[in-house]
């Protein structure tokens, strides 16, 4: 059993090429190989329709890839049948060859919201209705079927919200495994179908015992990691610990991972064979809050030294950096947080705060305005980022001083590496938009909006 130690840079560097950014993005128009490739790489992506900017999904092949047609992935998931939604990490777009994996999730499905249990045993013939309809009618959204007599038609769940009774039925045949997920309306919402319907048989029929299953989901958390720790590894398709830890160290006596110790982390770490170390990572890009890279918090604090926390549930005089932040990866660091919002009337994508890496609490300041402050604890500058578009990764030191840079940095960086160089604007300067990301016609405006707007 071989051992390596890794510096938290060369760590850092490892886990963010296991999640494609060792590569520049394609600079030419992207297709289904492309789209394909990254969800495989990543071994999942995590669904979350919180519709402030953009379904999280979507943004995280666009951290990767630059601006692409959104219906490249729909494409895959629903038409092709390459890819399924399943309960993986959360609600999750997983490649087809995975459902036998997690058929023990399926077997040990909890429903939502918790007790919901009990309404499933005490209206037991409901239930059955509600699959039959499926299987005579289908595929079919909640909304497709009539409201429920005799019983109650919605529940609350833990954050007092109410949910239709019928919607919650179907989601738990979903989630035991017996309705899959044939297609999503303009809307989002889902179409319910026969699992035999939407899953191919080879998948379907074939059988995966639980230990060989959480092996197997190890090495793909393992690949998507590069490095982590057991806790890391088990949080990635949400295995109980005990049996990542047991099933980790068998990995690692037969060779299948290595042992490592990473500075300044207590736990032990395993790291894949075919992890890549690049001496650098060269990227500038935003990253979902739902992204693999920052989506388990311990790991964002100990890889990155980033302390990042998503507020769509705290209160609005609670927040500390707004309803919708998303973290900025520059290089290798996560170098600042901004607040996102798409202004769909305006047709304008809103930037309501950005704050550098290391801001004091309350440190709001508007992205013209963004220069060092005594709460910052960002390395003094020695160099000034001018070029957004400049292929060199730019240093970790380098400062975002001169107004509208980081806007401009956040909103081009995407786009193709080789362009010609961005003069900086001030303040709320329009930036054309045409990425096929965002609705067209979109605008970027640097300005800060107050009071601030939720979802």
């Amino acid at each position: 059993m071989s051992r390596v130690d890794l510096s938290i840079d060369e760590a850092r560097r490892v886990a963010l090429a296991a999640q494609g950014f060792d590569r520049p993005r394609p600079t030419g128009r992207i297709d289904l190989r492309h789209v394909r490739r990254i969800i495989r790489q990543v071994g999942l992506l995590q669904l979350d329709y919180v519709n402030v900017l953009v379904p999280a999904h979507y943004q995280v092949l666009f951290s990767r890839l630059g601006p692409y047609e959104r219906t490249r992935l729909d494409d895959l998931v629903y038409k092709r049948r390459e890819f399924a939604e399943h309960w993986a990490h959360e609600a999750s777009v997983v490649p087809m060859e995975t459902w036998p994996l997690l058929r023990h999730r399926r077997e040990t499905h909890r429903v939502r919201p918790w007790g919901f249990e009990q309404f499933l045993e005490q209206h037991a013939e409901y239930v059955a209705w509600v699959l039959a309809e499926v299987r005579a009618r289908g595929p079919l959204t909640a909304n497709d079927l009539p409201e429920p007599v005799g019983i109650p038609l919605r529940i609350t769940d833990r954050w007092g919200w109410g949910l239709a009774v019928k919607r919650q039925v179907l989601e738990a045949h979903f989630g035991f495994g017996r309705l899959a997920v044939a297609g999503r309306r303009p809307n989002h919402v889902r179409l319910y179908d026969l699992t035999e319907r939407v899953v191919p048989p080879e998948h379907r029929r074939r059988k995966v015992e639980r230990d060989d299953a959480q092996r197997e989901l190890l090495r793909l958390a393992a690949r998507a990691h590069g490095v982590g720790t057991a806790g890391d590894l088990a949080d990635y398709y949400r295995m109980p610990i005990r049996d990542a830890r047991r099933h980790l160290t068998e990995l690692a006596a037969a060779g299948e991972l290595h042992e490592t110790s990473v500075e300044g982390w207590r736990d032990p770490a395993y790291i894949h064979p075919n992890a890549g170390a690049p001496g650098q990572i060269d990227v500038a890009s935003l990253l979902s809050p739902f992204d693999p890279v920052v989506w388990h918090r311990a790991r964002v604090a100990r890889l990155f030294g980033f302390d990042y926390r998503i507020e769509i549930f705290v209160p609005r005089p609670k927040r500390k950096w707004g309803y919708y932040v998303l973290p900025f990866l520059l290089g290798d660091r996560l170098v600042a947080r901004v607040d996102l919002k798409a202004g769909r009337r305006q047709r304008r994508l809103l930037v309501l705060a950005a704050y550098l890496a290391g801001a004091r609490r309350g440190a709001r300041r508007a992205p013209g305005r963004l220069g060092r402050t005594a709460g910052d604890r960002t390395p003094s500058p020695s160099a000034t980022l001018t070029n957004a578009h400049d292929s060199r990764r730019p240093p970790a030191n380098a400062t975002l001083n001169r107004p509208g840079i980081l806007v401009a940095l956040i909103i081009n960086a995407p786009r193709a590496r080789h362009s010609k160089p961005m003069r900086s604007r001030p303040p709320g300067t329009r930036i054309a938009r045409t990425d096929p990301l965002f609705p067209r016609g979109f605008s970027t405006s640097s300005r800060t909006i107050s009071p601030m707007t939720d979802g």
